[in-house]
């Protein structure tokens, strides 16, 4: 349940990001001559893959990533992918943990993320990732 709601605020914030981003008021966030482009101050490392937002739709939409874990069914997420691309959301972002992560042993858990990376690196539009019990604990942003 707590999962559920840390999910729900998630999207709400980004969700908030996106009508501040398509707004003309002061809290304007948009790149100078870029609509799409999100203005965030970045590190070294960051919970996304890219601030530009796919604009190709007229509409607003995102799409939501769920827990992956509790038993590893092959192929399912990379489908998923797929369809994500072909329907062209501004945004995709997770609500549950990304990969098993049950193991101390870190090539184990670096050999998941880079599973799991490569899916995400197949996407035309930015993944957000909103840490989950495993991504906290096997993910330093």
């Amino acid at each position: 349940m707590k999962q559920f709601v840390f999910g729900l605020v998630t999207a709400a914030a980004i969700g908030g990001v996106v009508a501040i981003s398509r707004s003309d008021s002061p809290l304007d966030a948009r790149a100078p001559g870029d609509p799409s482009e999100l203005k965030i101050e970045s590190g070294d490392k960051n919970p996304w893959t890219a601030l530009k937002l796919n604009t190709t739709r007229s509409s607003s939409s995102f799409a939501v990533v769920s827990d992956r874990t509790g038993g590893h069914r092959d192929k399912v997420f990379s489908a998923s992918g797929r369809a994500r691309n072909l329907l062209q959301p501004q945004f995709v972002m997770s609500v549950g943990d990304l990969i098993e992560g049950y193991t101390t042993k870190e090539e184990t858990i670096k050999a998941q993320w880079d599973e799991f990376d490569g899916y995400v690196k197949k996407f035309e539009m930015p993944f957000f990732y909103a840490p989950a019990t495993t991504t906290s604990r096997t993910r330093r942003w």
